[in-house]
Parts: C-alpha cells; structure tokens; sequence
C-alpha cells in the first residue's frame, strides 16, 4: 500500500514473510506470496526466495515498468513451473492474484486469464463484505416471533451456508442449496477444499424433514422435498463417473481441470459458455475431482506449476 516501506511485504494465501532468511521452508510452496517491495533490491531478492520455496509471485512495482518486465522475465526463465504477475501502484486486489494464480494450477489458457483480468477492473470500487454481528449454529432457533425458525447449517455451495426450517408452518427455505429443477454450482476454488463431500453430506442432513413446501432462492416452490434430494445425489454420481471416464481415456499422462472441463457434458456446449461459466465449470470440475480423491480412485501431480489428474488402478471397493 502506498506509504509502505519499500522493504515490506504483505503475506497472502497463509504464506507470512518479511525478510528472505525468514522464509518459513516448505510453508509457501503452491501458494501465491504478494510481494509489495518492488522488484528491485530487497523486493526482488524475497520474490527469488519465495519463488525457490515453491510459491508463486505477485509483485507490486511504481511506475518503472520496463524494469519490472525485464525482472519477471528472468524470474519466469528461472522458475518456469511458477506463476509471476506484475502490479503496478496499490496491490489491494489479493483475491485476483490468487484466482489468476489457482485458474493457472487449473490449466487455463492465457486468453481466458486475460478476460479474467479486463472483467475483474471494478473490483477496486466494490464495498468491503459487512462484518456479521451475530453467529448463527446448526439447530439454532432463530427469535422470530411468532416462529419457530431453526437453522440448518448445510456447507456445500458456500462453506457458511444456512437453510431454515419453519417449524410452524412446516416450511423449508433451502436459499440456493436445493433448487427443484437446476442443480447448484459445488466449486472448489482453492487446492486443498472439498466442498462436493460437504455438500453431499449436507443433502442427506435434510433427509427426512419432508416439509410441506420448499421455499427455495431461485426457480418456485415445491413439495417431496426427499425425491429432488434423490434427483440431486444421482446427478452428482452420474458426473463422478463421467469426470472418472475422461480421466480413464486420457490415460497415465492425466489431464488438468480446465481440460477435464471441457470433455464434462454441461447444458450448454463448451464453446458456448462464456467466461464466469468457464470458471464455474472449472470450479465445479475441482470438486468432482477432489472427491474421486478423496475416494482413491483419481491421483493429482503438478507439472510444470500446473495440476495434473490421472486415475489410479481400479479399486471396485472404493466405487461403492
């Protein structure tokens, strides 16, 4: 930020440093360290050993723009399998250097990281998220007076993400968790989550509340509230098994998500999608490939600073 020492670097993606010799070893690797000192002197030196750790860099610079292309050159020629993005003044949009970073792990093509980043230009005028002022817990009643309104925590689609159930009336406003004709989006969008087991475990926790109506966040209104959460558990084992498929007919090399992505069968053609679709179903692709995972059927590498999904040999057992 401006009025910072140009010695100072601002840690991001759990990656903290302040000087070189304090790297924490092996803490960084695969993640992205913002690195306000510049890329000169100090700030070059700790973007050479943050990138020597394992992480990628994003560097602010001032004005010297020619000199701070020539540094990212010769850190992408040392470090080939590292992402390197430049920043000139203020380098406040931490959330767009860690999804350039994480769509890049994803196998993203160049052209759909610069639209990334034309469409991302607001992002500096958007208002901070407010500060919630109460927390609400699984199986809280919510004092509503006249209610009696009890919360569900049901993780999936966010990690925070509530459905209410209104004992009195026997209704159930299930926000964008369950939808009684399309389907949510479940995306991973770090290397470590997998929000697709939370949101499987989420449907089966409304199992049986059967409620006379469903009041969703989009779409209408419904009822048989158990049949639509037997559609949805069905729709993502039907593309388990396909995103298992396509890894299967790649063969041993593996392929990254972005191009398990564009093999998935998705309401739309791939060509057709345009770009936040792109990155959703890149998203959503993750998750899926995170629970084959996560049921060892599928291995992930990194190559080349890219992740690479391939799967393993079979385990009937694990299928079941």
């Amino acid at each position: 930020m401006q009025g910072q020492r140009e010695d100072t670097v601002t840690p991001a993606w759990a990656a903290t440093a302040t000087q070189p010799q304090q790297t924490p070893t092996g803490m960084v690797s695969g993640r992205v360290a913002l690195v306000t000192g510049g890329t000169r002197g100090i700030g070059a030196a700790i973007c050479h050993r943050l990138a020597a750790e394992g992480a990628s860099i994003a560097a602010r610079y001032w004005r010297q723009r020619e000199g701070a292309e020539k540094f990212q050159a010769s850190m992408l020629a040392e470090f080939p399998d590292r992402l390197c993005t430049l920043h000139e003044g203020n380098i406040g949009l931490a959330d767009d250097c860690r999804r350039q970073a994480y769509l890049h792990w994803c196998g993203a093509p160049e052209s759909h990281l610069a639209e990334l980043v034309q469409s991302r230009q607001h992002v500096g005028q958007m208002s901070p998220m407010v500060r919630a002022e109460r927390l609400i817990e699984h199986g809280d009643l919510i004092d509503v007076p006249g209610l009696r309104l009890r919360a569900v925590w049901t993780p999936g689609h966010t990690p925070g993400h509530l459905c209410f159930h209104d004992e009195t009336h026997d209704l159930l406003l299930t926000g964008d968790h369950i939808l009684p004709r399309i389907t949510p989006n479940i995306s991973s969008y770090d290397l470590v989550s997998n929000p697709l087991a939370d949101y499987l475990s989420s449907v089966e926790k409304l199992r049986g509340i059967q409620p006379r109506e469903v009041l969703p966040a989009h779409e209408y209104r419904f009822a048989d509230l158990d049949s639509r959460l037997d559609d949805l558990a069905e729709h993502h084992r039907e593309r388990l098994a396909e995103t298992e498929k396509i890894l299967a007919d790649a063969g041993p090399s593996g392929l990254a998500a972005w191009q398990v992505a564009t093999g998935v069968t998705w309401s739309r053609a791939w060509a057709e999608l345009a770009s936040f679709q792109r990155q959703a179903a890149v998203g959503e692709v993750l998750s899926h490939l995170r629970q084959l995972q996560a049921r060892g059927l599928v291995a992930e590498s990194d190559v080349d600073g890219v992740g690479r999904w391939s799967v393993l040999p079979a385990q009937p057992a694990a299928r079941l």
